[in-house]
Formats: C-alpha cells, sequence, structure tokens
C-alpha cells in the first residue's frame, strides 16, 4: 500500500540519521527518518518519510536494489508495512502453562498440587 513512508534495509550500521535523510534527500523532500541498529548484524535499516506519495512511490520503483549516492552497498527500499489493529504477535505469553485453568502445573483448577 502506498504511503509516504519507507523502510530502508542493508544500509551501514554506523550509519547516523542526518546522513540517511542527506542520502534520500537527494530523491525527494525527506520530513523525517529514524535509524534502527540492527544488534549483531553488519547493516541497520531506517524508515524515511517523504513530503508526497508520488515522492515516496519514485524511491521505491526505481532506487531498491541500486547504490545510492554515499553508499558503497545496494539498498532495498519498501513501503513500510502496517501491523493490524490488535495484533500483538504470535509469540508465547500468557494463556497457557501456569495460568489457572489453562492445563499448566498443578490441578485442573489451578490450584495447588504439589505433593497433595
Amino acid at each position: 500500500m502506498a504511503d509516504t513512508n519507507v523502510f530502508v534495509t542493508d544500509l551501514p550500521a554506523d550509519m547516523d540519521e542526518d546522513t540517511v535523510k542527506g542520502i534520500f534527500g537527494a530523491y525527494g523532500t525527506v520530513t523525517y527518518g529514524k535509524m534502527f541498529q540492527s544488534k549483531g548484524k553488519p547493516t541497520a535499516s531506517a524508515i524515511v518519510e517523504f513530503a508526497s506519495i508520488d515522492e515516496a512511490s519514485w524511491v521505491v520503483q526505481n532506487v531498491s536494489g541500486t547504490v545510492p549516492d554515499g553508499l558503497s552497498d545496494p539498498v532495498t527500499v519498501a513501503f513500510k508495512t502496517k501491523k493490524p489493529k490488535g495484533d500483538k504477535g504470535g509469540g508465547f505469553g500468557k494463556g497457557s502453562m501456569g495460568q489457572k485453568g489453562c492445563g499448566g502445573w498443578g490441578k485442573s483448577n489451578g490450584g495447588d498440587s504439589w505433593g497433595r
């Protein structure tokens, strides 16, 4: 879905927000830029917001897979995707082992069963 926000990956790990704004400012009016450092990885990512959807679309279509001026490796640029409302991920959490009445440890009613 087209938006003014694009997600950029494969950026150098030591890049800062001012540099990413400067590099992508060559392709349109950058209104916001935020870097995300990848822990333990050699690359970083960023969200870059452009002034218009047309500018953002042009960058996604024409810059992704290329080496922008000022960089030495190709970058990947895609539209930022939004998570559906209420989506909290599919990981583990409350609701299974150890919670009352959910088949965890102890009696089926969630009471103490240690040695009883």
